[in-house]
């Protein structure tokens, strides 16, 4: 669509929308062979996948197994590298793009860490005070490029599917009141990846090694809910679901049963609870700033802070996804700001 004054509004359908996955696990959890099924069912009989593998072909253990066309992604893992790799699939007509693993754009060599350290060097060496102090700015470059990458990809019409790494974080709780030590905490499984990207994409699961390949939402709209079973591995007819409601055609619930383990992830409901809609809502409209005004314009509306507030009291859960779709927002904006 053109910018000049020559462009017209048109009714809204839903027609030719790529979703952008996460798939997010530790080892043995399933995510490129789960990638590959969905992959499958969303590509069709005669879509073309291509798969960008950074860890030395072993995506080729499965051809086999699926069609897919093949590249080798090596470092320096910069975001430009992975952008490119995507507009070039799409370039040649490819219905999906994976890549597996998507961490490394995170902590590979020459990743988003890397070169924030190298950042870091360029502007204060060796002095530690002054490193100290450039740490925030030695983020306005990576950031700004992963930004840039992100945006690529949304719009790009092809599906994406990112599979990334996954290990348990721990924090340290309050002192024992007994022996005056502090506690190790367990905060679960969270993904090797940049805080922001699980709630870039249009939904987003973790796997997990004890039920390979069955999705725990991290983020999953509540009108996405009826495309996937919550209860059994992803499969080529989850993918097939999503197809055609990107293609704005009307698909049938799903029939999801209790996960067998008793864990019941993320409390989505069938798109009924109010909560659940008031945190799609305000994790919609943080994931869309596009500026720090519009960022202070949500965090100081007394109407959104009494949300959150509720939700943080209420249905912690759900205040956790906000908060982090608020950081990732106040992060994004804040070094686009750096950057101009």
């Amino acid at each position: 669509m053109s910018d000049g004054p020559e462009q017209v509004y048109k009714p809204a359908k839903r027609a030719g929308v790529g979703w952008l996955i996460l798939l997010a696990g530790p080892a043995d959890s399933g995510k490129t062979f789960s990638a590959l099924r969905l992959a499958t069912g969303l590509a069709g009989q005669d879509g073309k996948i291509c798969f960008a593998d950074t860890e030395h072909g072993r995506a080729l253990f499965y051809a086999d197994d699926f069609r897919f066309f093949h590249h080798g992604i090596v470092d320096p893992f910069r975001p430009e590298k992975f952008r490119d790799a995507a507009v070039i699939a799409q370039k040649e007509k490819a219905a999906v793009w994976i890549c597996d693993n998507f961490s490394w754009e995170h902590i590979g060599p020459g990743g988003l860490l890397d070169w924030h350290e190298a950042e870091l060097q360029r502007i204060a060496g060796d002095d530690f005070a002054k490193r100290e102090k450039a740490r925030f700015t030695a983020w306005i470059k990576p950031k700004a490029a992963h930004t840039q990458m992100l945006h690529r990809f949304w719009q790009l019409n092809s599906h994406i599917i990112l599979c990334v790494q996954a290990k348990e974080k721990m924090d340290l709780e309050a002192k024992d009141e007994k022996t005056g030590k502090m506690k190790p905490k367990s905060l679960g499984l969270q993904p090797i990846c940049g805080e922001d990207l699980p709630y870039a994409m249009t939904a987003s699961f973790m796997l997990d090694p004890a039920n390979r390949g069955v999705p725990k939402p991290i983020k999953l709209m509540g009108k996405h809910e009826h495309l996937f079973q919550l209860d059994r591995p992803l499969d080529e007819a989850t993918g097939e679901r999503i197809a055609a409601w990107a293609r704005g055609e009307k698909t049938q619930p799903t029939t999801t049963s209790p996960p067998a383990n008793g864990q019941q992830g993320l409390p989505l409901g069938n798109g009924s609870d109010k909560a659940i809609q008031v945190a799609e809502e305000l994790e919609s409209l943080f994931l869309g700033t596009a500026s720090m005004v519009e960022h202070f314009a949500i965090v100081d509306d007394a109407k959104r802070r009494d949300q959150i507030a509720w939700l943080k009291k209420h249905r912690p859960e759900l205040h956790k996804r906000v908060d982090q779709a608020l950081r990732a927002s106040a992060q994004r904006n804040d070094a686009q700001q750096k950057v101009t």
